[in-house]
């Protein structure tokens, strides 16, 4: 024998043993979808009652509306819980510099309020020598913040939010008795 015949002789023992091979998958596959079919059958006929008895107990009740909403609230609840794990970490992240950055401002706010506050007093003190003793200008300085936060009791609640400054806490008294101002239109400061 020689090479070549040696060479077509394997070729053909290989070709037999794949084409065996595959007869005896072909049958192992026959075998397991015959088996996984008649599983199916005999799992359908429940799953199928069971299926009925569900859709026929949703039409008959506002469940349906109620698993969609529960749907609808449960993907709400992972995206709002994935939002507040980014500002969690933003915060954590940026909180930090913010609180320095706001020291920072509230230092130089202290500095410029004593800045003010000084050049106030100088002019105080000139207009006091100028008029030769006939004008008493006296200025304190806010060094108590609570004593210029007071709200004095007779001035209506609703300006309380609407202070400025330190030296304002709040807005004069505005009568709140109803005046006409444009024929019978009402003072727009009462309730």
């Amino acid at each position: 024998m020689d090479g070549d015949e040696l060479l077509a002789a394997q070729r053909a023992r290989a070709a037999t043993v794949q084409q065996a091979t595959l007869d005896q998958l072909e049958r192992c596959l026959v075998v397991a979808q015959t088996a996984i079919s008649q599983t199916k059958a005999k799992w359908l006929p429940t799953f199928q009652l069971l299926r009925e008895q569900y859709i026929a107990e949703l039409q008959g009740s506002d469940r349906a509306q109620l698993e969609a909403q529960r749907g609808r609230l449960v993907q709400e609840r992972k995206e709002t819980q994935d939002r507040l794990k980014r500002y969690r970490a933003l915060a954590q992240e940026t909180l930090p510099k913010l609180m320095a950055e706001r020291e920072t401002l509230l230092d130089d706010l202290d500095e410029h309020h004593r800045a003010y506050y000084e050049a106030r007093k100088r002019k105080f003190d000139q207009l006091t020598a100028a008029s030769e003793g006939k004008l008493r200008l006296t200025l304190a300085h806010a060094a108590n913040h609570a004593t210029y936060v007071h709200v004095p009791p007779h001035v209506d609640h609703r300006f309380r939010w609407m202070a400025t400054t330190r030296s304002e806490p709040c807005r004069p008294p505005v009568p709140t008795a109803c005046r006409p101002l444009f024929r019978a239109r009402r003072n727009r400061w009462t309730a």
